[in-house]
This record gives structure tokens, sequence and C-alpha cells, in this order.
């Protein structure tokens, strides 16, 4: 092994995936929801409350790729001044410019009360440009690179207290292949 690879191998020690904490750890979860993403095939990564019943959802890069966003998995526990209201989710760091969202496609929505039986639901389903494009990046600029999408959705949650699962698509973890 030559000098080079020695000193590169001894002193390039690759950093562990960060654990996802929801939105600010600092913030009471009293009276919001509560993100997670916890679970296998998860990949939710930063919530950011938008305003009032919106929120702005970025996902983790897809595996194995060189920064591809196209799906997305997460759960939401909705206190009790959520029940019976309709909260928008803005999945906004998409990269693929054309979803089959415009021809019909419905977000997947399992609910504890349904015995997590999947179901396509969504109201509102929009996928445009994301507003992630237009906000300043790092040097003050526009980010430079990579244009966004948005995939935008409402949900009425039917009842407070329960934890419901989004999904791009049917889940299929890797566990269910062993």
């Amino acid at each position: 092994m030559t000098l080079i690879k020695q000193i590169i191998k001894q002193t390039h020690k690759p950093e562990p995936p960060r654990e996802f904490t929801g939105m600010n750890p600092n913030l009471p979860n009293e009276g919001e929801l509560i993100f997670d993403a916890h679970f296998e095939s998860g990949n939710l990564d930063i919530v950011v409350k938008r305003r009032e019943l919106e929120y702005d959802l970025f996902m983790r890069v897809d595996t194995n790729t060189k920064g591809h966003h196209q799906w997305f998995y997460f759960s939401v526990i909705n206190p009790p001044e959520f029940a019976k209201k309709r909260v928008k989710f803005n999945v906004v760091n998409f990269t693929k410019d054309e979803s089959l969202y415009n021809l019909g496609m419905r977000v997947c929505i399992s609910r504890e009360s349904a015995n997590y039986r999947w179901i396509k639901g969504g109201d509102d389903i929009t996928y445009k440009l994301s507003h992630i494009n237009k906000q300043p990046g790092a040097e003050g600029g526009v980010h430079k690179g990579k244009t966004y999408f948005m995939l935008s959705f409402t949900y009425e949650f039917p009842k407070s207290d329960e934890k419901t699962f989004f999904s791009y698509s049917f889940p299929y973890e890797f566990s269910k292949l062993t």
C-alpha cells in the first residue's frame, strides 16, 4: 500500500448518518404535530412549520444515489387540537420535474384506527416547482445547481392522538424480503 493510500485510510472516517429529530427539538411538542421517521424505510429529515396548519418537509437523499429525492415515508401523531382540521404538507425537495401526482396519483395513508390498512388519499394534491428555489443560499444568492420540486397535499385528521403514516407508494420494507 502506498503512503498516500495509508494516510487516506487513517484519516478518512465516514460520519455516521445523523438521527432524525423531527421539528426543532428545543420547541415544546405541546399542541404540535409529532413527526417521526425513525423506522425502517422512513426518510423524513427536517420539518419546518411554515405557518399555522402548514409544514415544509425535507426528505433524506435516496439510498445509493447522488442526491436524488423522489419518495417519502413518515408518520405523524396529531394532538387533540388537530382533530377535524386540514393540515397542508409540502414535500419541498424532490428532484424529478414530472410526477404521476399531476395525473391523479394519490398519497398512500395508513392510520392506527384502521388497523394500519393502506389507502390512497389526500386532497388538493399538486406537484410543481418548489418555493425553496427562491430562498437565499449559503452565499447570499439563490440555490445553485439543483432545481427542486414540491408535492403539496392536505389531510384532515379524523381523530386525535392517532398515528398516521404517509408514503409515496405502498411501503415494502427490506425486512419483508427475508
